[in-house]
């Protein structure tokens, strides 16, 4: 059984029907879904909505499935990025992301200044003048 989302459509429908069995059966078995991104959203280079695999691990939760995620925005993520980094001093540091939930929550939690992408971001759309937002083109 494939289950890639290019082969079950998800990236572009966001339907996570065609895993309902494979969940069905791993929910009947306590064995949590490991999602290492947790975003919902991205946005392709042509500027189309993509639904990503924090989708999928939202759906199994809500069906009663357990879920370990890692990523934007747990704390772990941004810790680990810094060591690497050299441990500069935290407000030497800016991160740069499009997701309010994830970049700019995951920012704020692990005590970092951050930049709000909007125009070519996942809230693009909502906060467009054409739709009662902040920004026009």
């Amino acid at each position: 059984w494939d289950a890639s989302p290019e082969r079950t459509g998800f990236k572009e429908t966001g339907d996570p029907t065609p895993y309902a069995d494979a969940f069905e059966r791993c929910i009947a078995r306590d064995v949590p879904m490991l999602c290492a991104n947790p975003d919902l959203v991205t946005i392709d280079p042509s500027g189309a909505a993509l639904s990503m695999p924090g989708k999928l691990a939202a759906h199994y939760r809500l069906l009663g499935g357990r879920v370990v995620e890692f990523g934007k925005p747990h704390p772990t993520l941004f810790r680990e990025a810094l060591r690497i980094a050299g441990d500069p001093p935290l407000d030497e540091v800016l991160h740069v992301g499009d997701s309010l939930a994830h970049d700019v929550a995951g920012a704020a939690a692990a005590g970092v200044d951050s930049l709000f992408v909007i125009r070519s971001g996942v809230h693009a759309d909502e906060l467009s003048a054409e739709n009662g937002g902040a920004y026009g083109e």
